[in-house]
């Protein structure tokens, strides 16, 4: 299994509340709706943070079998592909704020 992991910002314009709402209400259905290939799919909201951790609204986990899925087969159709275009306002978590993401193969022991 891969796990890709986003730590995402809102735009300054956007208040958490409004983030979330946007980000459950409006980012996930689509991801849900056009990544066949996702097999698991976490959204953890940063309710707050310690120390000199960096600001965050959210915390994305996209699981795929392989690396491969992500890379060749994230989204189910070239229209599915646009619809998370970030140029498209108010449906992209892109168009939400910032994202960055690094792709991990996890070990588990407990």
């Amino acid at each position: 299994m891969v796990k890709l992991v986003f730590l995402c910002r809102r735009r300054p314009d956007l208040t958490h509340e409004r983030y979330v709402e946007l980000l459950l209400g409006g980012h996930v259905p689509l991801a849900l709706r056009h990544h066949p290939a996702l097999r698991r799919y976490v959204v953890n909201i940063v309710e707050d943070t310690r120390g000199p951790a960096p600001p965050l609204d959210s915390i994305g986990e996209l699981w795929f079998d392989t690396l491969a899925d992500y890379r060749e087969r994230l989204y189910d159709s070239p229209a599915g592909a646009a619809s998370g275009n970030c140029v498209v306002p108010g449906t992209a978590l892109l168009a939400y704020g910032s994202a960055l993401g690094a792709a991990c193969c996890g070990r588990f022991w407990a």
